[in-house]
């Protein structure tokens, strides 16, 4: 039987935009195993809506590159995430977003981020200052209007509250 990560029916109430963001992707984040192989994070990602696995992906990009940029991103397990991110921010309707993480995918052959941290390292390190350079450009673009991301999957939320928040039981 698949598990239902959603909120329970009061679980969203009346949140702010960035305590809505959390607390509809926090299940997510305890669910999903970056830090295994694909085969293993896909079988995580089976439970989540496509709402949740796009919040999930973009969280885990957006805290990587406002913490070390798009290298770090890519570099570290979370790079798993990358095609995740991308459709994630379409999902939520974040193009600038996606524009930008689609820049950033293009520094890899084919423009397709290895599964594997030892190929997204290899593929960085090959081409390491160009590389760097290009997403250090890609990375001042993505910070600067973080505050209207969150609004935009906040308002994602509020717009398909059913990938996030369980309904009623009507027999409760």
């Amino acid at each position: 039987m698949r598990r239902d990560l959603r909120l329970p029916p009061d679980g969203a109430g009346a949140l702010g935009d960035e305590d809505l963001v959390w607390a509809v992707t926090a299940p997510a984040f305890e669910a999903a195993d970056i830090y295994g192989t694909p085969e293993e994070l896909d079988e995580t990602l089976l439970l989540l809506t496509p709402g949740q696995r796009a919040l999930l992906a973009i969280h885990w990009c957006v805290s990587e590159v406002c913490n070390g940029g798009f290298d770090q991103f890519f570099a570290n397990s979370t790079g798993i995430l990358a095609a995740e991110a991308l459709d994630g921010f379409r999902r939520v309707g974040a193009t600038e977003y996606a524009a930008i993480v689609t820049e950033a995918m293009n520094v890899f052959e084919g423009g397709v981020v290895p599964l594997d941290r030892e190929g997204r390292n290899r593929q960085l390190d090959s081409g390491a200052d160009e590389t760097s350079s290009i997403l250090s450009k890609l990375d001042d673009r993505f910070y600067v209007d973080l505050e209207s991301l969150t609004a935009i999957r906040a308002e994602y939320v509020r717009a398909h509250l059913d990938e996030f928040v369980r309904a009623p039981d009507p027999t409760a």
